[in-house]
């Protein structure tokens, strides 16, 4: 089988856009990389999820992994995915003394249970620390561990995410950089010789004109009171540069 050239094209450019991706990472622009994948979706990271989830940042971690999937049209892994982040937020209110605030939650994801496997066990984690406080934080503490590795290992096999989980190496020459923008054109041209020398912030912003705002989910978005997290760059890490500016 042949193929077309728009596929061709298009692959290029997905590409390209991930050794950016790539690029940005390695000078540890996280915050522009991160609005980056939202708004092209070429590169979904596994690892931001994975500390989202950690964090208990769960209405972070459903629109950041919903941002990549048509919620209308999506496999059943991406389904289950979403499903399983929920059942994860309402254990940690059960745990926080919080039921309360999300009990339309519960009862959503409870009549929803029969649709998907481990049901039983899912059903009697709900009951057993909805009706006993005491022991709520203690079986929480026990179940988010194994809860996490099975919602990464939703990644994995999720047919929307698992191809766009690597980044390749950032490779930089003039093949890549002179069709990269306006910007980086006039910028190539006054600095033919020193094409390694263009600062990351000249090529975050040829791609990324506006940071994208978060994608609303009905299911994920009901009642429950959190803190807010800021959401800038990785623990640890510096951000020499910040769109806004």
């Amino acid at each position: 089988m042949t193929t077309r050239p728009g596929d061709r094209s298009a692959a290029f450019a997905g590409l390209r856009l991930r050794r950016l991706i790539s690029f940005l990472r390695r000078r540890r622009l996280y915050r522009t990389a991160h609005a980056l994948e939202r708004e092209t979706g070429v590169f979904f990271d596994a690892e931001h999820l994975r500390r989202m989830l950690l964090h208990d940042r769960w209405a972070a971690a459903s629109s950041y992994a919903l941002s990549f999937v048509n919620a209308r049209d999506c496999s059943h892994e991406a389904d289950l995915l979403n499903f399983r982040i929920l059942v994860l937020r309402v254990l940690a209110a059960l745990a926080a003394g919080q039921g309360r605030f999300v009990d339309s939650l519960f009862r959503r994801i409870y009549s929803y249970l029969h649709v998907y496997d481990d049901c039983d066990n899912l059903r009697r984690l709900l009951l057993s620390m909805r009706s006993d406080d005491t022991k709520s934080s203690i079986l929480y503490q026990r179940t988010k561990p194994k809860a996490v590795k099975d919602i990464m290992d939703l990644v994995a096999k999720c047919p929307e995410l698992k191809l766009k989980t690597r980044l390749p190496r950032s490779t930089f020459d003039p093949a890549y950089i002179m069709s990269f923008g306006p910007r980086l054109r006039q910028h190539s041209t006054r600095h033919t010789n020193k094409i390694s020398s263009i600062p990351a912030r000249t090529i975050a912003l040829s791609f990324v004109r506006k940071r994208p705002s978060h994608i609303s989910h009905k299911t994920n978005d009901s009642g429950m009171k959190h803190s807010r997290h800021h959401d800038g760059p990785y623990p640890g890490s510096s951000e020499d540069c910040d769109l806004r500016n």
